[in-house]
Protein backbone atom coordinates (compact mmCIF):
# COMPACT_ATOMS: atom_id res chain seq x y z
CA UNK A 1 0.00 0.00 0.00
CA UNK A 2 1.02 3.53 -0.62
CA UNK A 3 2.84 5.31 1.70
CA UNK A 4 0.56 8.37 1.08
CA UNK A 5 -2.57 6.50 1.86
CA UNK A 6 -4.65 7.98 4.72
CA UNK A 7 -6.19 5.95 7.62
CA UNK A 8 -9.76 5.94 5.97
CA UNK A 9 -7.69 4.22 2.87
CA UNK A 10 -5.71 1.78 5.31
CA UNK A 11 -9.17 0.84 7.32
CA UNK A 12 -10.94 0.09 3.23
CA UNK A 13 -7.99 -2.37 2.79
CA UNK A 14 -8.50 -4.02 6.33
CA UNK A 15 -11.86 -4.17 6.16
CA UNK A 16 -11.37 -5.59 2.57
CA UNK A 17 -8.70 -8.28 3.72
CA UNK A 18 -10.48 -9.02 6.58
CA UNK A 19 -13.23 -9.97 4.10
CA UNK A 20 -16.22 -7.64 6.42
CA UNK A 21 -18.85 -5.89 4.31
CA UNK A 22 -20.80 -4.67 6.45
CA UNK A 23 -19.35 -1.39 8.08
CA UNK A 24 -21.52 -1.91 11.48
CA UNK A 25 -19.51 -5.58 11.71
CA UNK A 26 -16.48 -4.25 10.37
CA UNK A 27 -16.39 -2.01 13.18
CA UNK A 28 -17.43 -4.28 15.47
CA UNK A 29 -14.93 -6.59 14.41
CA UNK A 30 -12.15 -3.99 14.62
CA UNK A 31 -13.02 -3.04 18.53
CA UNK A 32 -14.25 0.42 17.38
CA UNK A 33 -17.94 1.55 17.51
CA UNK A 34 -19.75 1.93 14.48
CA UNK A 35 -19.73 5.69 15.00
CA UNK A 36 -16.31 5.99 15.26
CA UNK A 37 -16.11 3.86 11.84
CA UNK A 38 -18.27 6.44 10.03
CA UNK A 39 -15.86 9.26 11.55
CA UNK A 40 -13.26 7.58 9.95
CA UNK A 41 -14.88 6.95 6.65
CA UNK A 42 -15.21 10.96 6.14
CA UNK A 43 -11.39 11.50 7.39
CA UNK A 44 -11.30 12.15 11.01
CA UNK A 45 -8.27 10.41 12.91
CA UNK A 46 -8.67 8.16 15.74
CA UNK A 47 -7.66 8.92 19.42
CA UNK A 48 -4.82 7.13 20.88
CA UNK A 49 -7.46 4.51 22.79
CA UNK A 50 -8.98 3.46 19.19
CA UNK A 51 -5.82 2.76 17.58
CA UNK A 52 -4.78 0.45 20.59
CA UNK A 53 -8.20 -1.08 20.09
CA UNK A 54 -7.51 -2.17 16.54
CA UNK A 55 -4.67 -3.19 17.06
CA UNK A 56 -5.87 -5.53 19.98
CA UNK A 57 -8.44 -6.62 17.65
CA UNK A 58 -6.64 -7.80 14.91
CA UNK A 59 -4.17 -10.59 15.21
CA UNK A 60 -0.97 -9.85 13.93
CA UNK A 61 -1.53 -6.21 12.49
CA UNK A 62 1.12 -4.49 11.61
CA UNK A 63 1.18 -1.48 14.01
CA UNK A 64 3.31 0.47 11.26
CA UNK A 65 1.56 -0.01 8.72
CA UNK A 66 -1.71 1.00 10.52
CA UNK A 67 -0.11 4.46 11.10
CA UNK A 68 2.24 5.01 8.63
CA UNK A 69 0.93 2.68 5.53
CA UNK A 70 4.30 0.92 5.70
CA UNK A 71 5.47 -2.42 5.65
CA UNK A 72 2.88 -5.13 5.10
CA UNK A 73 -0.34 -4.92 6.79
CA UNK A 74 -0.16 -8.45 8.76
CA UNK A 75 3.19 -9.27 10.43
CA UNK A 76 4.47 -12.85 9.66
CA UNK A 77 3.88 -15.31 11.74
CA UNK A 78 6.56 -15.91 14.16
CA UNK A 79 8.06 -18.02 16.93
CA UNK A 80 7.63 -16.76 20.63
CA UNK A 81 11.10 -14.91 21.11
CA UNK A 82 9.79 -12.80 17.88
CA UNK A 83 6.31 -12.53 19.50
CA UNK A 84 8.08 -10.99 22.23
CA UNK A 85 9.90 -8.78 20.16
CA UNK A 86 6.81 -7.22 18.28
CA UNK A 87 5.06 -7.04 21.10
CA UNK A 88 7.91 -4.66 22.82
CA UNK A 89 7.71 -2.70 19.45
CA UNK A 90 4.42 -2.81 19.73
CA UNK A 91 5.02 -0.84 23.24
CA UNK A 92 6.48 1.28 22.13
CA UNK A 93 4.65 2.59 19.34
CA UNK A 94 1.88 3.08 21.21
CA UNK A 95 4.15 5.08 23.79
CA UNK A 96 4.86 7.26 21.05
CA UNK A 97 1.37 7.32 20.32
CA UNK A 98 0.59 8.50 23.78
CA UNK A 99 3.36 11.57 23.84
CA UNK A 100 1.96 12.96 20.42
CA UNK A 101 -1.97 12.27 21.89
CA UNK A 102 -0.21 14.32 24.97
CA UNK A 103 0.98 16.92 22.80
CA UNK A 104 -1.53 17.74 20.54
CA UNK A 105 -3.93 18.38 23.85
CA UNK A 106 -1.45 20.60 25.14
CA UNK A 107 -1.22 22.59 21.28
CA UNK A 108 -4.99 22.47 21.77
CA UNK A 109 -5.18 23.98 25.28
CA UNK A 110 -3.06 26.75 23.92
Amino acid sequence: MDTNSSFTDRLDYLQDCLQIKSGRSFASRIGITHGNYQSYRKGSQPTLDKLINILTSVENLNPYWLLYGRGEIFLAESSETEDKNNLSEKERLLRIIESQQRTIENLSKK
